[in-house]
């Protein structure tokens, strides 16, 4: 029990950390005009492509993280269903209006903090992300066991 439990944290842990890295060195990298349309924090194209493949990639790192320190356990559906419960809570305040006193229009170069907390995407894809987490995780999980049953 105490191995399932911590496979799990430390596998979310380790998704969520990912996106955090991940998601700001590309920002820092690419900057706000080419994250966000022009003169507003709408998202573009290019940026919703990375935050979707970073959120495969997390998967994938987490997926591993879980079957190594809990390889035999239930786990990995609990990891599943961590992901999808609060994914789809973490998705809630796309479909709310911004909150009074954000900012729609963007002006000004804007960091890497200020631009997760006024960034926009509809809801739909918003309900997206925990989706691609668990395909990294399932996707992984079904290439490790094939590999087990191979060898």
């Amino acid at each position: 029990m105490g191995r399932s439990i911590a496979a799990v944290l430390g596998a979310y842990f380790v998704m969520m950390l990912t996106n955090i890295t991940v998601l700001t060195s590309v920002y820092v990298g690419m900057g706000a005009d080419r994250a966000f349309q022009a003169g507003t924090f709408e998202v573009t194209p290019l940026w919703l492509a990375v935050m979707f493949l970073t959120d495969i990639v997390a998967g994938i790192l987490g997926g591993l993280v879980c079957l190594r320190i809990a390889p035999n356990s239930r786990a990995f559906g609990f990891l599943i269903g961590i992901v999808i419960v609060l994914g789809m809570l973490v998705a809630i305040p796309h479909f709310l209006p911004p909150r009074a006193g954000n900012p729609t229009q963007r002006d000004a170069p804007v960091g890497a903090m200020q631009a997760s907390e006024y960034a926009r995407q509809p809801g739909w894809l918003a309900l997206l992300h925990p989706i691609l987490g668990v395909a990294g995780l399932i996707g992984i999980r079904s290439l490790k066991s094939r590999n087990v049953t191979q060898n």
